[in-house]
């Protein structure tokens, strides 16, 4: 969602040198780094169930550690962009990072306090996944529309490179599934 979503961002007016251009090495990081904070997130959450003490304690931190996961995504994502300086405001980041976070808490105290009556129920689970799905959507959004960009050099114009860009994120998140 990440790269697509900047893929829509189009700077000086389409000319093709002045597009977003990324380090392959940020963008495999920005892959990889959310599953290993999220396997994490999911570990220590795992540890209570609902009828057990201190589950809201741990859905809680885990909450948080999943939304800064989404998060980190995020901006890590955009320190591979190697022809911009990009500029993110606090308070844009802060709101992106509580989005993701509030939704993360939400979308987990579902899933999993309702777990034992969901286990066949995929309307239920799917309404779980499009609340977190928005969520992210939402942070990234925030976040774009507080970014500035500063132009350190034009690119080369290479089609094939961004297309390339493209499909190494879409591999990498597939992986995912």
């Amino acid at each position: 969602m990440h790269f697509v979503g900047n893929r829509a961002i189009i700077l000086g007016d389409g000319e093709a040198p002045l597009q977003l251009d990324y380090n392959s090495g940020f963008t495999a990081l920005s892959a990889f780094l959310p599953i290993v904070f999220l396997f994490i997130a999911l570990t220590i959450f795992e540890l209570r169930q609902p009828s057990q003490g201190l589950f809201w304690p741990f859905l809680v931190v885990s909450g948080f550690i999943a939304g800064l996961a989404v998060t980190g995504m995020h901006y890590v994502g955009n320190f591979g962009i190697s022809n911009y300086h990009l500029s993110n405001p606090a308070p844009y980041v802060v709101g992106a990072a509580a989005i993701a976070i509030v939704a993360s808490i939400i979308a987990l105290a579902l899933f999993f306090y309702f777990k034992e009556k969901w286990v066949n129920s995929f309307p239920k689970r799917m309404a779980t996944s499009v609340i977190l799905a928005t969520a992210v959507s939402g942070m990234h959004w925030v976040a774009s529309i507080g970014t500035t960009y500063t132009l350190k050099r034009a690119i080369m114009p290479q089609s094939d490179k961004r297309n390339v860009n493209l499909i190494v994120a879409i591999v990498l998140v597939s992986l995912n599934f």
